[in-house]
């Protein structure tokens, strides 16, 4: 689901990559995050273990959100 996705992602992005802090606010098992991650990763071909691209994509979602 694309909802559950993008909810995951705003959540990572939001704790700068931090799989451990993020799993825990979206009460998830370390392992789904991890699915859910390689699974936005697939979709946006890039990888988001680099912290310019979760500001880079933090912006985005921002403009996104107004428009």
């Amino acid at each position: 689901n694309n909802t559950v996705l993008f909810d995951t992602l705003k959540i990572l992005i939001k704790n700068m990559g931090i799989r451990t802090k993020t799993a825990k606010e979206l009460y998830l098992h370390r392992n789904t995050l991890f699915y859910r991650i390689k699974k936005i990763e697939s979709i946006l071909d890039c990888s988001l273990d680099r912290e310019e691209k979760l500001i880079e994509l933090g912006a985005a979602i921002r403009l996104y959100e107004v428009m």
